[in-house]
């Protein structure tokens, strides 16, 4: 049918498998297409997968050094313990933690920050109390979410209370703030 002179005195059996014969390369590149297409995406998904567990492991660690340090906060035992913490807090609170955490951490860390400013040294570490266990639950919800949504990288756009906070303690003339 397609070249007369081939397909003369060949049964149509015979003629169907000679043209399948003829089309045979185009199943195997139509597989060796669909077989790169599925390895390329193979690859590029554990390759996210890597990143996201990477990125979710730094996430845990610096919260759990966070939950640490606002803890360090009320169990310093000389000014100098607490000095070491405030600076390990600020450095959490202006650096690294900005760039994980949830809303809920960003206001429990904002409110410890302003009550800190109340607090000048470690003797009156006990009254930020309720804002470092605040701190503390709004971590355990966020990395409670995070679980639930299988450590999806979420990072939310920032609301800016730290500039807020840190303008006002400048202008105010209550210490150095955050």
């Amino acid at each position: 049918m397609t070249n007369g002179k081939a397909d003369e005195g060949k049964t149509p059996t015979e003629g169907f498998l000679a043209r399948i014969k003829e089309l045979a390369w185009l199943g195997t590149a139509v597989a060796a297409i669909v077989t790169a297409v599925w390895a390329a995406t193979t690859y590029l998904n554990d390759k996210r997968l890597e990143y996201v567990k990477t990125f979710s492991e730094k996430q845990i660690a610096l919260s759990f050094e966070t939950a640490e340090t606002v803890a360090n906060l009320l169990t310093a035992e000389t000014q100098d313990a607490w000095d070491t913490h405030v600076a390990k807090f600020r450095n959490l609170y202006w650096g690294p933690l900005v760039l994980v955490e949830s809303a809920k951490v960003e206001a429990a860390m904002f409110e410890l920050c302003k009550q800190m400013s109340d607090t000048p040294d470690f003797s009156q570490r006990n009254s930020l109390r309720d804002k470092v266990f605040g701190v503390s639950a709004a971590i355990r919800e966020q990395i409670r979410e995070r679980n639930a949504y299988d450590w999806r990288i979420d990072l939310p756009t920032l609301t800016y209370q730290r500039l807020g906070q840190e303008a006002s303690h400048s202008k105010s003339g209550m210490g150095p703030g955050c």
